[in-house]
């Protein structure tokens, strides 16, 4: 006869461990003791001052703060932003001083230079005028055709890269390629465009190409062409056969 009754177990076995025992706290603190040094030594607790005056500066407890001083100057300097372009006249081939640019004057303005007395060996500085032509909207013309150019390039790189990827696809493609060496290299291709970073696609497209646009776009084009190309493949290859088979 086989008795259902369950054995007693001991007391000892209901009663949960420690979830840490003294090896765990040991390198909890090897860990910290070494996150405490690499924090020196790369200047954090500098940092957490310069933090901590800029805190106090900012509720009145402290007269100064290296940060405050440091972005406020740069933030000043940034305000208003630049939308003139200022040149000197004399370097402009500008033959009729009436014929200049739509909106633009010219002004004289005061140029302080800095130069090295050799008698006396020391600076001094000496104010010279000079003829600006001044265009009002100059600059601000030249950053939105800068932005006109990139999101030109970044149309141009993304059509190329469509055109590239389309056939890189479907012979990337398992169910598709014609024969495995086609399969093989179209792969190979994919992956090795998507591996170049656009930097160094832009480094050697500038020595075929010069400087400028081109050499971006085609950079652009090559890298998101192996992302597009292995994107497409992958989804030729999941794709649904029956409605094909259908056709």
């Amino acid at each position: 006869m086989i008795s259902t009754k369950a054995e007693p177990q001991s007391v000892a076995c209901f009663i949960d461990r420690a979830p840490y025992g003294w090896r765990t706290v040991l390198a909890a603190i090897v860990l910290i003791a070494l996150g405490i040094w690499s924090g020196a030594r790369t200047e954090l607790d500098r940092a957490a001052g310069e933090i901590g005056r800029f805190v106090a500066a900012s509720v009145g407890f402290a007269e100064e703060s290296q940060i405050a001083s440091g972005l406020g100057g740069t933030l000043a300097k940034m305000w208003p932003p630049q939308i003139s372009e200022r040149e000197e006249l004399a370097r402009l081939e500008l033959k009729d001083t009436e014929r200049r640019p739509f909106l633009s004057r010219i002004e004289l303005e005061e140029q302080i230079d800095r130069r090295l007395d050799p008698e006396r060996l020391v600076f001094v500085e000496h104010v010279e005028k000079r003829e600006v032509l001044v265009k009002p909207v100059g600059y601000l013309l030249i950053v939105l055709g800068k932005l006109a150019e990139t999101i030109e390039m970044a149309f141009w790189s993304t059509f190329f890269a469509v055109l590239l990827s389309v056939p890189l696809a479907v012979a990337g493609a398992a169910n598709c390629a014609p024969s495995r060496a086609l399969y093989d290299a179209a792969r190979s291709c994919v992956s090795l465009l998507r591996a170049v970073p656009e930097l160094i696609s832009a480094l050697f497209l500038v020595l075929a190409f010069g400087f400028g646009p081109a050499a971006g776009v085609l950079a652009l084009a090559l890298h998101s062409a192996g992302f597009l190309g292995e994107f497409f493949a992958e989804d030729i290859e999941n794709a649904n056969r029956k409605p094909q088979e259908a056709m």
